[in-house]
């Protein structure tokens, strides 16, 4: 027996109210060929019951249940028995789109079999922030090798695992698999292991994966206690992040666009810090960083993630007196870069043009620039009632 396009890893814990639809989802996705791997990892509910009676109308569900590990463990466990060609994943409470694995199958076939393949996904319920959908809303763009900008630029990369189609034989090649002792952020740790290893990847705008961006227990506790605790996970995210780009031996432009991406992902969640977490915080980051030498690489810093790093800097430092002298210092030299720019003729010129921007004769001149006399006048008569 040939083996399937698709390997589907669903884990599964205590999702009875969602399972359905996602298992659902599934047979109707179009995948001719393929496994769907569902691991109950642990369940308390009857999440197991209903996976079996899936399974048992359906030969192409494999069901397994195992202890409970976390989604890591669950994710690794269906990785060791997967058969097929590309694995694909799929979260116990998300669906994939109608015909979803019939497209992305002719997609391969198209692109020349891509090492990676990477897809959009709508997000439910309603009212997504825009951040968000951003995230899920990848370009399309095809490159023949790996380049820096496919991990750290192009949206879909990271941080979703299940926008995602990757070659099993690379999975097993490099020996990849989920890290089960950190709880945020594994993915993504599977991801900048994955992505440096292969040759052609290809982004498609389509959207083949429907995201419950809302549900109970998917948003982190936001109080202090809650975000501090987010925050050391994160740092303990760049710290895996760093061990395993120097265990590869990747070049300083990596390590730099791995520096950028740290500061950023970290700096907002930094500033909601109350002042003493801030610092606790920052001072773990920065002893992480200086673990890896990580300060040599700044040079590939964006100038928006070079300020971050310097205030970071500041928020490091245990003497409060002396970080609030630190602020101060940054004010002030921010101020007079801002008055030196103000003072040149090119901002005088751009100041004149917006002040031009907000008069009746521009308003006027525009709208009749891109309306027509015609329809203009037909607007302002219907305004004032001649019509």
């Amino acid at each position: 027996m040939s083996a399937p396009i698709f390997s589907v890893i669903v884990p599964v814990y205590n999702s009875a109210p969602y399972l359905p639809s996602a298992l659902e989802s599934l047979i109707r996705s179009g995948a001719a060929s393929a496994e769907f791997i569902v691991v109950d990892d642990g369940s308390t509910d009857n999440s197991y019951e209903i996976c079996r009676k899936f399974a048992d109308a359906d030969s192409r569900f494999r069901i397994f249940r195992k202890e409970r590990g976390g989604p890591s463990s669950a994710r690794n466990y269906a990785l060791d028995r997967a058969r097929g060609e590309y694995v694909t994943f799929l979260d116990a409470d998300d669906r994939i789109l109608p015909s979803a694995y019939k497209r992305l199958a002719q997609i391969i076939e198209e692109k020349g079999k891509p090492d990676l393949v990477v897809f959009g996904a709508e997000l439910f319920p309603r009212g997504a922030p825009d951040y968000l959908r951003r995230l899920v809303s990848p370009r399309d763009r095809t490159y023949s090798e790996f380049c820096p900008d496919v991990l750290f630029k192009e949206v879909g990369a990271r941080p979703f695992l299940w926008m995602q189609a990757m070659k099993r034989s690379i999975i097993e090649d490099q020996g990849l698999r989920m890290s089960e002792d950190i709880s945020l952020g594994e993915d993504q740790l599977f991801q900048m292991a994955y992505i440096p290893s292969i040759q052609r990847s290809v982004f498609v705008s389509e959207k083949l994966y429907a995201y419950r961006w809302l549900s109970p227990g998917s948003i982190m506790d936001r109080s202090a206690k809650g975000l501090k605790r987010k925050v050391f996970l994160h740092i303990d995210l760049v710290d895996r992040a760093f061990l395993l780009f120097t265990e590869k031996g990747h070049t300083d432009e990596m390590m730099g666009r791995l520096l950028d991406f740290a500061v950023s992902f970290l700096y907002h969640d930094l500033l909601e810090l109350r002042s003493e977490d801030e610092n606790e915080c920052a001072i773990r980051l920065l002893t992480v960083l200086s673990s890896y030498n990580a300060g040599r690489y700044k040079y590939y810093l964006t100038p928006w993630s070079e300020k971050r790093y310097r205030h970071i800097i500041i928020m490091a430092k245990e003497d409060p007196d002396e970080r609030i002298a630190e602020l101060k210092r940054e004010r002030d030299r921010l101020k007079s870069k801002l008055d030196n720019i103000k003072g040149t003729a090119e901002y005088k010129r751009y100041e004149r043009k917006v002040k031009l921007r907000g008069s009746l004769p521009y308003k006027v001149i525009r709208s009749l620039r891109y309306d027509g006399v015609r329809v203009t006048f037909f607007k302002i008569g219907r305004r004032i009632g001649l019509w």
